[in-house]
């Protein structure tokens, strides 16, 4: 799973962009204007992200 772009990924409405990461801590949504910490909005990312890959790997 690559983590790129994951700070710019708005969790709320799925909209990606540069300008999502407002600062190096935070990040508002251009599209929905959901704020979250830039990590803490990432780390949602990521879980969202593997949830696919570890229910795969426990049916095998």
């Amino acid at each position: 799973m690559n983590p790129a772009h994951t700070s710019r990924t708005c969790p709320r409405c799925g909209h990606r962009a540069r300008e999502n990461r407002s600062t190096q801590a935070g990040s508002v949504c251009r599209a929905c204007a959901h704020t979250v910490h830039a990590d803490v909005n990432a780390e949602i990312n990521l879980f969202r992200a593997g949830r696919p890959a570890l229910r795969n790997a426990q049916a095998v």
